[in-house]
């Protein structure tokens, strides 16, 4: 249990450390562990998207059902995250993995082990779907629904969206520790690019919300 903890408080703590234990990095437990979280928080990012998006546009009726019975219901919500999460977690690890090697290609690596990448990039982020994951947890027995918590959620998104630069230092961090790559490079590809889109997402969200709805 010891043993465990360490080895977490070194992937938030000291995440270079952590990388550079290549045995560590081998383990299965711990790739699909890593996939798995991740994999369920996307789906998690799906059905908020879609909340917010219904809630801006008109859309067809049988689709906000649907979408209704997911959200007013924990049991619902939690099944559909996981099935889902579970089933699609192999695209998550092969057309995520892809780009993020390709990523690491950008940056001037040549040639590298392409699954060590697709480790490092679910492992580093679980550093923010596991403490998502947990919050989760807790809204489900504060809550009666996701729609309820979706409501006044803001503390919570501030919290993740923490976690979330976090998780790309350490994806820096990581690529930097494991392969030969451009340090400018590799800033912008892992910390700066990502920052910058997901700033622009929400900027167009806060557009839609404000001067089309």
């Amino acid at each position: 249990m010891t043993s465990i903890f360490n080895k977490f408080y070194r992937l938030y703590f000291r995440p270079s450390q952590f990388f550079l234990d290549t045995n560590l990095l081998q383990k299965r437990w711990l790739i699909v562990l890593a996939t798995a979280f991740y994999s369920v928080i996307v789906v998690f990012e799906r059905i908020e998207q879609k909340v917010i998006r219904y809630d801006m546009v008109n859309v067809p009726e049988s689709k906000e059902a649907l979408l209704n019975t997911i959200v007013t219901s924990w049991f619902v919500f939690w099944s559909v995250s996981l099935v889902i999460g579970f089933l699609f977690a192999w695209l998550i690890w092969w057309i995520g993995g892809w780009f993020y090697n390709l990523r690491i290609k950008w940056c001037g690596a040549g040639q590298f082990n392409r699954e060590l990448g697709r480790t490092i990039y679910v492992i580093s982020n679980m550093v923010y779907a596991l403490p998502v994951a947990i919050g989760m947890l807790i809204v489900t027995i504060c809550y009666k629904d996701y729609l309820s918590f979706y409501s006044e959620d803001y503390i919570f998104s501030i919290v993740a969206m923490v976690f979330v630069v976090w998780s790309l230092i350490v994806s820096y961090k990581a690529v930097a520790t494991n392969f030969k790559v451009k340090r400018w490079l590799a800033i912008w590809w892992f910390i700066a690019a990502p920052i910058i889109v997901n700033i622009l997402i929400l900027s167009f969200y806060v557009f839609v919300s404000l001067y089309i709805k």
